[in-house]
């Protein structure tokens, strides 16, 4: 039916429904335009089609490699962030350490400073005892001599040794304030309650 309308209308003097009149091969050239440029047409969609594709399929490649590329770089930096968190961690686990060994030590000092102010007090109240004894000699015994002198010297030498253990002993108690809050907190730090 297109055939005739389209014979119809290059001018022939046949008329619709004279089928049997009509001769399909009377314009050969115009079926092999029409065949040639539809081919044409449809080679050109197909090539059109394959590069569309070609292309998609290069984009869901460059899409793909973005992603792995985006998903290594992500694995990378939780790596490094993983590895920067374990070192500190470690790091205040040393820190920790090094705080809980010197508050050993700190308190093993104290325990000896104390030891050695209790160990002088016998001959501090010796010293004291001396000088009470001559304190009650009779006036004219109460001379300067080498005894005195001993006893006064003696006496100085347990003042400053007393105030030395005084003062180690209470650099030891701030010390050990400070560090015991330090190690609580650093014990929080690397062990949270679960």
């Amino acid at each position: 039916m297109l055939f005739r309308s389209a014979q119809y209308s290059w001018g022939t003097t046949e008329r619709p429904g004279q089928l049997a009149s009509m001769s399909y091969t009377a314009h050969p050239y115009q079926w092999q335009n029409a065949s040639t440029s539809r081919m044409t047409n449809a080679v050109t969609q197909e090539h059109n089609a394959l590069s569309a594709r070609g292309n998609s399929t290069t984009d869901i490649a460059k899409q793909d490699a973005r992603a792995q590329d985006a998903a290594a770089s992500s694995g990378r930096a939780l790596e490094n962030w993983t590895t920067t968190n374990e070192t500190v961690k470690l790091k205040l686990e040393e820190e920790y350490a090094a705080v809980t060994t010197e508050i050993a030590d700190l308190e093993a000092e104290k325990i000896r400073a104390q030891a050695c102010n209790e160990g002088l007090k016998p001959g501090w109240e010796a010293c004291q005892t001396c000088k009470a004894t001559r304190a009650r000699r009779p006036t004219r015994e109460l001379v300067l001599d080498d005894s005195a002198i001993a006893i006064r010297d003696q006496e100085a030498d347990y003042g400053a040794s007393f105030t030395l253990l005084d003062q180690v002993l209470s650099a030891c108690d701030t010390e050990l304030r400070r560090l015991s809050d330090s190690s609580g907190s650093w014990e929080a730090t690397c062990r949270p309650s679960p």
